[in-house]
C-alpha cells in the first residue's frame, strides 16, 4: 500500500497524511531526558575519553539532522553514543543505523543515570575551559 501524496488543496486546508513514527534517537532523547545541545555535549564527552576519537564538534544541529533529516552520523560519532547509552559493539557492528538503539523497553537505568551522566559532562566542560 503506498501513502497517498499531499495535494496543495490538502495542503491548504490542513489535512496532511499520518506523521511518520518518531525516531528511534528521539525516544532515546526523551527517555534520558537531553535537548539537542545536551546530546551532542554528551556525545562529545564521552568521545573526548575514547582513544583514536577526541574532541567532536557539539552543534545540536547535527541531532536534529539525525533525528529529522535521517542524515547518519558518522562511524565515530555512533561508536560514541553506543558507548554512552551502554550498548555493545557487536550490536553496532551488526545493526545499521538507527536500527542499533536501545528501544525503550531496553534502556535499563535507575532515575539517576541520566543526570549522573549530564552532570559528569557538565562537570567536564567547565573544567576544560
Amino acid at each position: 500500500m503506498t501513502s497517498p501524496e499531499v495535494t496543495s488543496a490538502q495542503a491548504q486546508a490542513g489535512l496532511f497524511p499520518a506523521p511518520l513514527a518518531p525516531h528511534p534517537l528521539a525516544l532515546i532523547r526523551r527517555l534520558y531526558g537531553w535537548s539537542y545541545q545536551g546530546l551532542v555535549d554528551a556525545i562529545a564527552w564521552q568521545a573526548a575519553r575514547m582513544p583514536g576519537i577526541g574532541n567532536m564538534a557539539r552543534r545540536r544541529e547535527k541531532a536534529w539532522r539525525w533525528e529529522h533529516w535521517r542524515v547518519v552520523p558518522d562511524r565515530d560519532t555512533q561508536r560514541a553514543l553506543a558507548m554512552l547509552l551502554e550498548v555493545p559493539a557487536e550490536r553496532l557492528d551488526l545493526l545499521p543505523w538507527p536500527t542499533w538503539l536501545p528501544t525503550s523497553e531496553e534502556v535499563t537505568m535507575t532515575p539517576a543515570d541520566p543526570t549522573d551522566r549530564l552532570a559528569a559532562a557538565s562537570r567536564s566542560l567547565i573544567s576544560e575551559r
